[in-house]
């Protein structure tokens, strides 16, 4: 039998078609055909089913409008219960193929007419791509399948070489400009940082962190979409590892690798721990009960992708003009990210990292030859893992180690960690993805571009990021810079992924600064000789009672001296208690506000003109800052603010902040602050992190029992609590109003609602009902010119309408006389008021 090369189809294997199946017809246990049924659903997504299914019934439409007698013979009505049969994924088709027998001539006559698509506005007809064609022919070959139906071995032959036909025309029309040309192209190093940079300007945390992951993942969209803790753990040394559970073109999860990702100590723009760090800060209550880093509770799987894909577009929207100079911004799209750290990575130096391992990490095939024989390589993945990091592989920094910890069981180092990520140690600790080690890492790149953070506080005070609770304690803050470093440890002992060609680097830098020395050295000796030759001439001039140019000018030097010594005493202490920051210029030290700390506008404030209260602020947050206050920086120097329960609308500047703090933060956390059991100190500025923690359960306590719908979805409760963490004060503030009660929750919500007030109710007519919209301003521009009240304009404006009113009214027009009538007791009663 002669040897034969390449797939061999189903229908062409050797196989046993005569002995009849053993039990046929024996009809499984509803039970088992569902479990089978979930099983073999795993094998497509419901979306390509979808898409299959609509390509089958567009054939079906071309027959019947060009080929009706082929449509007659050539498709079956599908049956009620073959609509509804799970198995077979019809969805809302009314008619399938026949694909015994199936005519494969058909089939490319509807395909050479699909392939040329409508003229664009310019007359001009382009080709479909070559995947949209190929698709129809796996449209057809899946829906064979499911029906357990077989096509032709000359449906295989001519389709096989229609397709590779096309590919060449395609590939002609391309060259003549007559094809769509959708590909992304690659976002270059330069405009990823600028992007990074646009979204944490415009206080968009997610589109930063998100992005970094698709370009240290190299990762399509998608698969960053679904990550999550126990996804993501140490690696060797200084490096974290996340590995997918499935990617699209693996979705067995067979041959996932994990991709060893670098921080940057030096660009914290671009450094994926820290932003790692702060979107698990920011959103630690949500990941209280999931480990889904982006998919917010309750979404579908994708979401966090689209959301991703379109926030960015509209980013990149609002910088087009400079967006423009890196970019062809009709081929921007999100994928061009992962294509922007592939060519970097290949790119970035002439020594770059083996094909091999960017291939591995993008999960990209190199072909049958080379992925049998080309496996993973931990170094070479390493190595390419710190050029994805932006680190310039050309310097010796490139091999730096991350920001960590000297002792990472120092009480502040602990402390810092409970502080910033509360709620994640409370459910994650001691699981199988314990995140402790990857949130020591992050909270310390996090200290270490502190700096970087609070310049971007300063300057814009409603930023997410003063809602990280380590910004806002200074002293733990202070503590945790000095046990930051950046210098090998027992727990970061070395580099990973340096190539050779950086020691070399290394060892010229050394010899260079050892030559600088040498170069400073001589230049100094020849000061020194100098000054020794002249100081010897001196001595010799001032022992004859001589005087020189040299000699005066000591005397002076000396007489300078005695007057700046003085100067300098008074000085000393003020500069050592003020030393600034080496990159900020910031005060070390903080002040503590008080009511009349700020003064702008002709009087007092507790808080600075630039004040602004956080924007997407969690009910959590808010509530730390209610009891204990933020950090603001004003002038370089930090000032630790009251406790916004202190606050007032009488002590805020702006109609704005007023508005803000009346209707949102005070409206929510005062009620929460009604919970029995919740016993608060007059100051809370001093209570510790645990303390407020265990005030804010009692809180919330309270609100699950008095709010009740506001936890409930549909009757059922689980999916919107974990929603509800996500909320902002404002939404809060929205639900926990009266009206929102009285309109959606339950009965028992309703009763323990506190007695309706003079601003909670319905409001009365105003002494300007009667007077017509457009008629309020004129009213009281009239009123203000007369000397007269609004109250007494208003009644001579009245009658005068009664009057003209009379005249014209018929005597029999009753329902217009009730309008008059109901007027007139109006305005007795405010004679009566009055």
């Amino acid at each position: 039998m002669a040897c034969r090369r390449g797939r061999i189809h189903v229908h062409e294997r050797d196989i046993n078609t005569e002995t009849p199946i053993i039990g046929q017809g024996l009809a499984l246990i509803d039970e088992h055909n569902a479990a089978i049924l979930d099983t073999e659903d795993m094998a497509m997504c419901d979306k390509t089913r979808k898409e299959y299914r609509n390509r089958i019934k567009r054939i079906c439409k071309f027959w019947k409008e060009k080929y009706p007698d082929y449509h007659e013979k050539g498709t079956r009505v599908l049956l009620q219960e073959q609509k509804e049969d799970p198995a077979l994924y019809h969805f809302n088709n009314e008619e399938d193929l026949v694909y015994d027998g199936l005519n494969v001539n058909v089939i490319k006559a509807y395909l050479s007419k699909k392939k040329m698509k409508r003229p664009d506005k310019d007359g001009v007809v382009k080709m479909a791509s070559f995947s949209d064609i190929r698709k129809y022919d796996d449209a057809i070959k899946w829906g064979c399948l499911i029906t357990n139906e077989r096509l032709s071995p000359m449906y295989f032959i001519e389709m096989e070489k229609y397709l590779k036909s096309y590919r060449k025309e395609f590939a002609k029309a391309k060259s003549n400009g007559l094809v769509e040309e959708r590909d992304a192209d690659p976002i270059s190093s330069g405009l990823f940082r600028l992007i990074c940079q646009w979204a944490v300007d415009g206080s968009n945390v997610f589109v930063w962190v998100f992005g970094l992951c698709v370009w240290h993942c190299m990762a399509r969209t998608i698969s960053v979409d679904c990550l999550a803790l126990h996804n993501i753990q140490r690696g060797t040394s200084d490096s974290i590892k996340i590995k997918h559970d499935e990617t699209k073109t693996d979705k067995a999860g067979e041959f996932t690798h994990e991709k060893n990702c670098y921080a940057n100590p030096y660009d914290p723009s671009v450094c994926l721990y820290t932003a790692l760090g702060c979107w698990l800060s920011l959103n630690s209550a949500v990941l209280e009960k999931t480990e889904k880093l982006f998919i917010l509770p309750g979404a579908k799987a994708g979401s966090a992708s689209q959301r991703y894909c379109r926030q960015l577009a509209e980013l990149v929207c609002r910088h087009a003009d400079i967006a423009a100079q890196f970019i062809r911004l009709p081929r921007f799209n999100a994928h061009g990210i992962r294509k922007g750290s592939g060519t970097h990575s290949s790119s970035a130096t002439t020594a770059p990292p083996s094909f091999v391992s960017v291939a591995t990490r993008g999960d990209w095939s190199m072909g049958k030859i080379l992925d049998t024989y080309f496996k993973f390589a931990l170094g070479g993945d390493q190595y390419l893992g710190r050029v994805l990091a932006l680190l310039d592989p050309n310097e010796a920094t490139f091999s730096a180690l991350p920001p960590h910890w000297k002792d990472p069981s120092h009480p502040s180092v602990k402390r810092g960690i409970g502080l910033t990520f509360h709620n994640i140690l409370d459910h994650h600790d001691g699981t199988d993805h314990d995140p402790i080690g990857l949130l020591s890492l992050f909270l310390a790149s996090m200290v270490h571009h502190s700096d970087w953070f609070l310049s971007i506080i300063a300057s814009n005070p409603s930023h997410p990021f003063s809602n990280i609770p380590i910004f806002n304690e200074h002293e733990l803050l202070n503590q945790l810079k000095e046990e930051a470093t950046l210098k090998p440890t027992t727990h970061v002992p070395m580099a990973t992924g340096i190539p050779p060609h950086i020691s070399h680097a290394k060892a010229l830098k050394e010899v260079f600064e050892m030559c600088t020395d040498r170069k400073e050295m001589l230049s100094q000796f020849k000061k020194e000789l100098a000054d020794c030759i002249s100081e010897a001439v001196d001595s010799k001039v001032e022992a004859e009672g001589g005087v020189n140019g040299s000699i005066l000018e000591k005397a002076m030097n000396n007489l300078k001296a005695d007057l700046y010594v003085k100067l300098d005493a008074i000085t000393v202490r003020v500069n050592n208690e003020t030393r600034m920051a080496a990159t900020t210029g910031i005060d070390q030290r903080v002040k503590i506000a008080s009511m009349n700390s700020f003064g702008y506008l002709s009087r007092r404030w507790p808080v600075p003109q630039a004040f602004q209260f956080p924007e997407g602020t969690t009910i959590q947050m808010a509530w730390r800052k209610w009891l204990s206050g933020a950090t603001m920086i004003v002038n370089n120097t930090r000032w630790k603010l009251l406790p916004y329960r202190e606050l007032s609308q009488k002590t805020l500047h702006s109609m704005k902040l007023k508005q803000v703090f009346q209707g949102q933060w005070k409206a929510v956390c005062s009620v929460m602050e009604r919970a029995p059991g919740l016993d608060l100190p007059d100051d809370t500025s001093q209570l510790k992190e645990d303390d407020i923690m265990s005030s804010f359960l009692i809180a919330m306590g309270y609100l699950k029992e008095t709010f009740s719908y506001i936890f409930k979805d549909g009757g059922r409760v689980g999916k919107q609590e974990e929603r509800t963490k996500t909320w902002a004060i404002g939404t809060w503030a929205k639900k926990l109003s009266r009206s929102e009660v009285m309109k959606h929750g339950s009965a028992e919500d309703r009763a323990k609602l506190p007695p309706a007030t003079i601003r909670n109710q319905q409001h009365k007519r105003s002494v300007l009902s009667h007077v017509p919209q457009q008629g309020h301003a004129k009213l009281q521009r009239e009123a203000h010119q007369s000397g007269l009240g609004v109250l007494r304009w208003t009644e001579i404006w009245r009658s005068k309408s009664l009057q003209s009113t009379m005249k014209t009214t018929p005597s029999n027009g009753y329902d217009k006389w009730r309008s008059h009538l109901l007027y007139i007791v109006d305005l007795c009663f405010m004679i009566c008021v009055s």
